[in-house]
């Protein structure tokens, strides 16, 4: 998200109004039904990381620019699509408290030690690894879907 798009709200009520149609876009792909798999490869920061955050499973590329966090709150900004709820709910308040509080912004394998990150694979394998995640996942749900309607 471009902060100058966030300067450019004209009053708090539009502000607010925006706020809430990314909080809703977000849960969209969190309430899909189906699982959802977000790959990261550089950096995935602020509204960025709310979106990797409302998918099902992030898997990141093992490249020294990849870089998760919330650091919009160096400027003064509180993150706005529920990503703070959804950061602890994956890695704790404690570590989320930190990353939140702080503005920290993580490398993949860090990431991944913590539980924001599912997988760290090879960038050149990163789409690849993503999509066969998906499927398996899919595979996974539709078999379990299945089963429990017999």
């Amino acid at each position: 998200m471009d902060v100058e798009q966030i300067a450019a709200a004209r009053d708090a009520h539009s502000a607010a109004d925006a706020s809430r149609a990314g909080q809703r876009a977000f849960q969209r792909i969190a309430d899909l039904g189906r699982p959802s798999v977000c790959a990261i490869n550089g950096a995935c920061l602020g509204a960025g990381a709310e979106l990797a955050l409302a998918c099902t499973f992030r898997v990141a590329a093992s490249d020294p620019a990849v870089r998760i966090g919330l650091p919009e709150v160096q400027l003064g900004i509180i993150p706005g699509f529920a990503g703070t709820q959804r950061l602890s709910r994956l890695v704790g308040k404690g570590r989320a408290k930190e990353m939140i509080y702080t503005g920290e912004m993580i490398d993949a394998a860090e990431a991944c030690r913590i539980g924001l990150v599912n997988r760290v694979v090879v960038k050149d394998r990163l789409i690849e690894e993503a999509k066969a995640l998906a499927m398996k996942m899919c595979d996974k749900s539709a078999s379990a879907i299945s089963l429990s309607k017999e």
